[in-house]
């Protein structure tokens, strides 16, 4: 099984509770059960070499019609050992463990 995903926020969500809350509540072509998806997961749907100008840094099968914005940092479920979550930067594919107001890519598990 592997995380599909279906949207993103278009503005900073807040903190990681807001996130996940956001996913939560949710709808998508009939679907509702979307999740913060984890640092392995956030990782693995960053495509580094998607476009030549390093604008397009998401696998579009997952996000279709994604493209890259100024707000480029988003959340995953996992936090470091103090609880703070780490998030990914997708203009580069850097993941970081920082607070703040950042973005969230929602995931739902195909089975």
């Amino acid at each position: 099984m592997s995380p599909v995903g279906r949207s993103s926020s278009r503005e900073a969500v807040g903190d990681c509770s807001r996130a996940e809350r956001y996913c939560d509540e949710l709808s998508v072509e009939g679907y509702d059960d979307f999740r913060v998806p984890t640092l392995v997961e956030l990782l693995s749907i960053f495509d580094a070499h998607a476009d030549a100008t390093g604008y397009l840094r998401v696998d579009e099968g997952a996000f279709p019609g994604e493209r890259w914005q100024w707000d480029y940092y988003f959340f995953s479920s996992t936090t470091d050992a103090e609880t703070v979550p780490w998030v990914v930067d997708f203009l580069n594919g850097q993941a970081l463990d920082t607070l703040g107001a950042r973005r969230v890519r929602c995931v739902r598990t195909e089975l």
